[in-house]
C-alpha cells in the first residue's frame, strides 16, 4: 500500500483533526454465542469478545516567515486491544512427577541410558516395578524446579484432568500501540 500526501504552505494557520473507533459493544450479535443459556458470566451467554480500537490524529501548519518558510506537523495513534484465548498442553499431575503407568501400553518410554545405537536393547522406564514410571531420582535438579513453577500456576487452571493433549485453555488481552510524528519546515520556491 502506497499513501501520499501533499501540503502547500500558507500565510494561515491551519490544521485537522480526525478519529476512528471500532467497540464490541456495536458489534452484532454472534447467535452460536451470545444468548445460550448456562454459559458465560451470570449464565446469560458468552458475549462478544472485548474489541476496542481508536485511530485518531491531526495536522496543522502555518508560516514561519511570512511568503518564505512554512511549517507542517501532524500526528496519528492507533490503540487497539482486543480479547485473545490460547490452547494448550501442559503436562498432567501424573505425568510432572514421572508417572506415565496411564500411556504405559500405547507410549511406552524407554531409558535413554539403555539400547544399542541401532534402537535394539532398549529398557523400558520402571521405578518400583512399575512400568513407564520414571523414579524421581532421574529427575534433573533444574527440570525440578520448572516442574514446581508449573504446579503453582497451572494445577486449578487445567480444562481436563484426563486428557493429555490441548489440556489448558487461557485468555488474556492482545495489545497494539503505534504512534507516528511528523515535522516539516518548506521553504518557499
Amino acid at each position: 500500500m502506497a499513501q501520499y500526501v501533499t501540503k502547500s504552505g500558507t500565510n494561515e494557520l491551519h490544521g485537522s483533526l480526525f478519529w476512528f473507533n471500532r467497540n464490541n459493544k456495536f458489534f452484532a450479535a454472534d447467535p452460536f454465542t451470545e444468548k445460550i443459556a448456562g454459559t458465560g458470566p451470570e449464565g446469560k451467554g458468552i458475549g462478544t469478545a472485548p474489541f476496542h480500537w481508536n485511530q485518531g490524529g491531526g495536522s496543522f501548519g502555518g508560516p514561519i516567515k511570512k511568503n518564505r518558510m512554512f511549517f507542517f506537523g501532524d500526528y496519528q495513534f492507533n490503540r487497539r486491544r482486543e480479547g485473545s484465548s490460547q490452547l494448550a498442553t501442559v503436562p498432567l499431575q501424573d505425568f510432572q512427577r514421572g508417572d506415565f503407568s496411564s500411556v504405559a501400553a500405547t507410549h511406552p518410554i524407554f531409558d535413554p541410558l539403555t539400547g544399542n545405537p541401532d534402537g535394539t536393547g532398549r529398557t523400558q522406564f520402571s521405578c518400583n516395578g512399575r512400568l513407564n514410571v520414571i523414579c524421581p531420582n532421574r529427575f534433573n535438579p533444574v527440570s525440578v524446579k520448572l516442574l514446581g513453577l508449573l504446579n503453582g500456576q497451572l494445577a486449578n487452571r487445567l480444562i481436563d484432568q484426563t486428557k493429555t493433549e490441548n489440556n489448558f485453555a487461557a485468555s488474556g488481552s492482545s495489545l497494539y500501540d503505534q504512534d507516528q510524528v511528523d515535522v516539516l519546515h518548506c521553504p518557499a520556491r
